[in-house]
Order: C-alpha cells, then structure tokens, then sequence
C-alpha cells in the first residue's frame, strides 16, 4: 500500500510571491512609459529640426542658382519661403541673432542667404512644452554647426 509519504499538495505562488512580481512589473511599466513619453518628444522636435534643416539648405540653393536673395520668414510658428510654409502646430520657434546670447520671439524675422551662398549665421530653436531642439547655423553651409537637444 503506501510507503508512510504524505500527499502532494499542487504547485501554487503564495500572496507575498504574487504581490512582489506585480509591483515590479508596475515598475517597469513606469519606467517604460517615461522612456516612451522622452521618445516621443525627441522624434517630434528632430523632425522639425531637419525640416527645418532641409528648408534653408533649399533657401540657399534657389539663391545661388537664381542669382538674388531668398529669404525665409521665421515667425513663432512657422517658417515660410516664398511658395513653401512650414507649420508648426504644437511647437514654437525662437531665434538668437548672431553675436547675442539671448533667445527671442521672431516677430516676422526675415533669415536672408545670399547668392554667393552665404547666409545670415542664426540660432533657432523649437521648443514643445518642457523639451528644445536648437541649431546655430553656419553662415558659408546653411547647416547646422551646432545642435542640442534637451528633454526633461
């Protein structure tokens, strides 16, 4: 008959084993959403900053190739070319004028590039809520010499 064991209570997770293993999932979960959310803010803002990019690279050629200046006009929510608009629907745009440390509101501010190819040496930066992307442009290339991108 039987050789005096006892019998086999089934497999099973006590409370304390459950409650643990939830709360670390939650942590993640946590941890996984404030990535998401960073995410999210820096494929916005580094879109605008290469459309943005891809605008004056644009402005400058059209002024090489015609001959005359081409400007593009830069208002605190979208950038402007003469048949092209770039709207920014839930960012913001400031510009810093060379040789100023000071970030301001354009009011209708004109960014000129000249026929030789040269530029006006500009700052932008787009800002969405909490989070910036800003570029100092170079004034021979029309590029970005410097970018930084910063979210909280």
């Amino acid at each position: 008959m039987g050789t005096g064991s006892q019998p086999r209570q089934p497999a099973a997770f006590t409370l304390l084993e459950v409650v643990i293993v939830i709360s670390i999932m939650m942590v993640l979960i946590g941890i996984a959403a404030v990535s998401f959310r960073g995410l999210d803010q820096e494929q916005v803002l580094t879109r605008y900053a290469v459309d943005i990019q891809d605008l004056a690279g644009q402005a400058r050629r059209t002024a090489i190739s015609e001959g005359n200046p081409v400007f593009l006009q830069v208002g605190t929510s979208a950038v402007r070319a003469r048949d092209y608009q770039l709207p920014f629907a839930d960012c913001t745009l400031e510009v810093r004028r060379w040789g100023s440390t000071k970030w301001v509101s354009p009011a209708n501010f004109a960014w000129r590039f000249e026929p030789n190819g040269v530029c006006e040496p500009i700052g932008l930066r787009v800002i969405r809520g909490d989070a910036s992307y800003e570029m100092q442009f170079h004034p021979l290339t029309a590029m970005p010499q410097e970018e930084r991108l910063w979210i909280p």
